[in-house]
């Protein structure tokens, strides 16, 4: 649970990032990581305590920008990812092929994924959440409303870098466009009835 309290922390489970081009802002619940869109990123290591296939992440996003998510010339954006190989969590560019533009995602990074309806067009605070179990069947949330997803994850994972906050770890690309706060990791799969359309504060 990395809070971005002006330090890179981890809360639960003591995977402390080591911050790239990241500064603090005001967030949701006091202050929050925020990414210039450009090699910028929390750098958490690769611990074998992330490389799994059943997980649910959640957390605060805001663009900060309507017109941009990143830099990068693709233009999706992660917010927590293994890069090349491994899975990832973010909201998908305007080249990103296959995929509709600003709509949440999950993927196995340079292979395939899968989005829902739901996306994030303003620059206003939003909660988002997304949860896949050990058989690839995965849900997301945006401000607390469910979404379904448009398949199954079936691609495998292999794990060649280290997991990122705010970008891709292949060379931190994908690097968003604005501020994440209160990211949660879990490694299981929640039920809805554990409301994980609601953010740890």
């Amino acid at each position: 649970w990395w809070k971005g309290e002006s330090n890179a922390l981890d809360t639960w489970g003591g995977y402390d990032g080591v911050l790239s081009n990241v500064s603090y802002v005001s967030g949701f619940v006091s202050n929050s990581f925020s990414f210039s869109g450009t090699n910028s990123a929390v750098e958490i290591g690769a611990a074998g305590a992330f490389q799994i296939k059943s997980f649910t992440i959640e957390g605060w996003v805001q663009r900060t920008n309507t017109s941009k998510l990143s830099q990068d010339s693709q233009g999706d954006a992660h917010f927590l990812s293994w890069g090349n190989g491994g899975w990832a969590f973010g909201i998908t560019g305007p080249n990103d092929t296959g995929f509709p533009t600003n709509a949440l995602f999950l993927t196995a990074v340079g292979s395939g994924g899968v989005w829902c309806t739901e996306k994030i067009t303003d620059t206003g605070w939003h909660h988002v959440a997304a949860t896949i179990d050990s058989s690839g069947n995965a849900e997301f949330y945006l401000d607390g409303v469910g979404a379904a997803a448009s398949g199954r994850m079936t691609w495998g994972y292999s794990y060649l870098y280290q997991l990122v906050i705010g970008a891709s770890a292949t060379g931190l690309r994908n690097s968003f466009c604005g501020d994440i706060d209160e990211l949660t990791f879990y490694n299981r799969a929640l039920g809805s009835n554990e409301k994980i359309g609601r953010a740890h504060v």
